[in-house]
């Protein structure tokens, strides 16, 4: 849909809400998360967005086909894999909170010596999730580093 000189709504929004905001990237992060939230994104909708994989790699992750993976992502994972779902489902959450959005797909490419010179993404398609989230939650565990 196009209007107001050819701009589509989306732009025209989006504009609006930069403008609205002043450009606070904070704000605008608050925003985002909440609209993400608001349109009830699973996780592992989160994880393929903010990590920028296929649903290849998604299936990988679980030992099941890219088609399995793809219907997992429209109807949600089978009741029996939620748990490991909600384990990967951490990872962005953290990275999210952390990591400003158009950089998380590097950070979980970058190979890290504390997986072993394996990066996030190679430890998350072994499908070492809890792995995954104790790198994770270690790495940004302030207390270790507060006076």
């Amino acid at each position: 849909l196009r209007y107001r000189g050819g701009m589509s709504i989306v732009e025209s929004v989006t504009n609006e809400v930069v403008l609205r905001t002043g450009g606070d990237t904070e704000l605008l992060r608050q925003i985002v998360d909440r609209l993400d939230h608001q349109l009830n994104a699973s996780p592992l909708q989160r994880t393929v967005r903010l990590w920028d994989i296929s649903a290849t790699q998604l299936g990988e992750m679980f030992g099941i086909s890219r088609q399995a993976a793809s219907k997992w992502l429209s109807d949600g994972a089978p009741a029996g894999r939620r748990d490991q779902v909600a384990l990967l489902g951490q990872a962005p959450d953290l990275l999210d909170q952390w990591i400003k959005r158009e950089r998380i797909p590097a950070v979980v490419r970058r190979p890290l010596d504390e997986l072993g010179g394996r990066s996030r993404l190679d430890v998350a398609l072994a499908g070492e999730f809890e792995l995954l989230r104790d790198e994770l939650a270690d790495t940004f565990d302030l207390t270790r580093i507060a006076p």
